[in-house]
């Protein structure tokens, strides 16, 4: 059972609404706790949307984040990618990639495709198709297997779209033209928060 907290999900949302024709992509993160059985993504990293394969950038974001985890008991466990085109829901040759450089780092990485086709503000089904390894492949794996936090989500989405949020996330793309914008995304999280109040 994979279960998505609500900022993770919206955030992974916000960052394909921000570039609707772009591919996008970033990390998974989940507490640091290798007893606990359950396995909670409790945020995202949102990374690139101009050139997902520039494997330098990539390297300086990997070593910052890392850094920002380990000092915050934290761990990438896995990796989000929403392709640019409308009919193309599958892990591509880069996502394996970082899947295979993620699992050198953590035993049971997860990878999460973006489905644009259930990307509709109409649907109140997840808009996520999530990938884990199995006898050495990735497969797609049952929503059965996923638990949402809350069930409106979808909602919620709507209502953050409605007040432009997206245009206020900062993917590290958007780090590396300022560094005075911040990847972490506290101000995205303290809204998030409030929409939950």
């Amino acid at each position: 059972m994979i279960n998505i907290s609500s900022k993770a999900y919206l955030k992974i949302g916000l960052h394909t609404y921000k570039y609707p024709y772009e591919a996008v992509n970033g990390l998974l993160i989940k507490k640091n706790d290798p007893y606990k059985d359950s396995y909670d993504i409790i945020d995202v990293i949102p990374l690139f949307h101009q050139n997902l394969t520039l494997t330098a950038m990539l390297e300086i974001a990997l070593t910052q984040i890392d850094v920002y985890c380990e000092q915050n008991d934290m761990v990438i466990c896995g990796y989000y990618q929403a392709n640019s085109s409308l009919n193309n829901n599958d892990p591509d040759l880069f996502a394996l990639k970082i899947m295979d450089k993620i699992l050198a780092n953590f035993e049971n990485p997860c990878l999460i495709i973006v489905n644009n086709t259930n990307l509709s503000l109409k649907t109140s089904s997840p808009y996520i198709d999530i990938y884990r390894f199995q006898d050495g492949k990735l497969k797609n794996i049952s929503k059965e297997n996923l638990n949402m936090f809350d069930q409106n989500s979808n909602t919620y989405l709507i209502r953050l779209l409605g007040i432009n949020t997206q245009n206020t996330l900062i993917d590290f793309d958007n780090h590396l033209d300022n560094i005075n914008n911040d990847w972490k995304n506290h101000d995205i999280n303290n809204i998030i928060l409030k929409s939950f109040s």
